[in-house]
């Protein structure tokens, strides 16, 4: 299995990086962020995939698979969670697109401001 370079694509753009920084990016994959000894400095994003399924065809081997990745965006605001969800958005339509935006919430334990989205990614199985 290949798996979306999602890190990789949203590092390398310059408008979300203004907003979540460089070093380190707050960019983590589902469960790195609450590891964090000191809480992430926010706003920062959380990714994680939710689904996927493979390219199939009857006689022949799937070429390459769609993953579903789930954003989170954690902010002080709204507006804070808003405007670093669109950037990700920016970030990765040349790769990916949107297809569930599910909204805005309140973690509970933190209080955070959380807006979620959902993607889609095409990965080639070829070479």
């Amino acid at each position: 299995m290949i798996y979306p370079s999602v890190f990789e694509v949203c590092a390398a753009y310059p408008p979300l990086t203004a907003l979540i920084g460089t070093d380190p990016v707050r960019l983590h994959m589902f469960g790195e962020a609450e590891r964090l000894v000191t809480p992430p400095q926010r706003p920062y994003v959380v990714w994680q995939q939710v689904g996927g399924v493979p390219e199939n065809y009857v006689g022949d081997r799937p070429d390459s698979d769609e993953w579903s990745i789930q954003f989170d965006v954690y902010a002080e605001t709204v507006s804070g969670a808003r405007l670093v969800a669109a950037a990700v958005r920016d970030a990765i339509e040349g790769v990916a697109y949107v297809e569930t935006w599910v909204g805005d919430s309140i973690d509970p334990p933190t209080q955070l401001k959380r807006f979620t989205f959902i993607t889609s990614w095409q990965t080639s199985r070829l070479g």
